[in-house]
């Protein structure tokens, strides 16, 4: 049986994993540097990916 807390960690993963592709979106327009707007966009899109694979394995994902 699992613990009501550790269910919330798991939906944590999966709305961490949809929020930052939306940080990424916002603070590329916010910076005039490419090099900047690209190196956020890759962060946080590498984030993205680390959250929605531990989402993938804490929740069924079929």
């Amino acid at each position: 049986m699992e613990m009501k807390g550790s269910r919330t960690k798991d939906y944590a993963w999966a709305i961490s994993a949809s929020i930052n592709p939306a940080f990424a979106a916002v603070l590329a327009k916010f910076f005039l540097s490419p090099l900047v707007r690209y190196g956020l966009v890759i962060f946080f899109n590498v984030i993205m990916w680390e959250c929605y694979v531990n989402s993938l394995k804490a929740l069924s994902s079929l």
